[in-house]
């Protein structure tokens, strides 16, 4: 079985070179359009392979490469140190949609690929893929509009300061957190963001449109609809336990932090006028839950 995959396919890890001089370059950058297939958040679904793991398949000029990514983890010692690997499977003169369908019916694709002969299937990372056209991007890197997950790159961190980055209004369409602290890494887990604390906002933008989940990390939640402009959503508030203090046309803080203004509360358990100032969070990985599809009043049960 070894040696007939060597012969079809090309199993490289991250930052070797070495590619056999008669074999076609397909991870070169190309003017050629490109196809990119990548975890879907429009799926109702969360990432099969969590939220360290990323899968995408990109078709370039005829080949199709199927790239394994695993975000950096921390490694202990005296400095901040992380560590983070990226595998390809590169199938020659293959359409992208052949390789989905190879790597479905030969399981041995899948496990060479993942590195491990107990990765499972392809199939539930297959039934959350969508696929898009467009001009070159490098590989690995999913289309804007499959953004959902941020993707790492070796020159761009996730954690961005609040004044290095483009704001909320030019995001791509997709799935997003901001988080109110800092750290010296790319990605974070829920364990580590329970420790840290601070305030998360886990959002869905669509155009000018953002839904979302403004928290106390293991406290209070509420949550956000409204437009973008800026680094600021102007729209409604929706607190989780339907409770609203009545503070008039007068704009109050909800929360510590400062940064959500409300107002105009509704005896429907919800503010009608909301001000959320994102300038003091910067974006993480987006992690494997999904944000609110909309904002509800609750009745509150007490």
């Amino acid at each position: 079985m070894l040696n007939r995959l060597t012969c079809q396919i090309l199993l490289t890890l991250f930052g070797l070179s070495a590619i056999g001089g008669s074999l076609p370059a397909a991870r070169a950058q190309t003017a050629a359009a490109v196809t990119t297939c990548a975890y879907d958040p429009n799926s109702g679904q969360p990432n099969p392979l969590g939220m360290r793991v990323y899968l995408s398949l990109q078709a370039v000029e005829g080949n199709t490469n199927v790239i394994f990514e695993e975000f950096p983890s921390a490694v202990a010692g005296q400095v901040p140190t992380t560590i983070a690997s990226e595998r390809t499977l590169t199938f020659y003169n293959t359409s992208i949609s052949r390789a989905r369908e190879l790597l479905l019916s030969e399981p041995s694709y899948y496990q060479t690929l993942v590195g491990s002969p107990d990765a499972g299937s392809f199939a539930a990372v297959n039934a959350v893929l969508a696929c898009q056209t467009g001009d070159a991007v490098a590989a690995g890197r999913p289309l804007p509009e499959l953004g959902a997950t941020p993707v790492r790159s070796p020159n761009r961190p996730l954690a961005i300061a609040p004044g290095q980055r483009n704001t909320v209004a030019t995001l791509p369409d997709g799935n997003y957190r901001y988080w109110s602290g800092t750290t010296e890494f790319r990605v974070l887990s829920d364990d580590e963001l329970l420790d840290l604390g601070g305030v998360l906002f886990l959002f869905r933008k669509r155009g000018n449109q953002v839904v979302g989940s403004y928290a106390y990390i293991d406290g209070e939640a509420i949550c956000v609809s409204g437009q973008v402009s800026g680094n600021t959503i102007s729209g409604q508030a929706y607190p989780a336990d339907g409770r609203v203090s009545d503070p008039g046309e007068r704009f109050e803080s909800w929360g510590p932090a400062g940064l959500l203004q409300v107002r105009r509360a509704r005896a429907a358990g919800f503010y009608a006028s909301a001000l959320l100032n994102l300038d003091q969070l910067s974006r993480i990985n987006a992690g494997t839950a999904l944000p609110p599809a909309a904002c509800e009043p609750q009745t509150d049960s007490d």
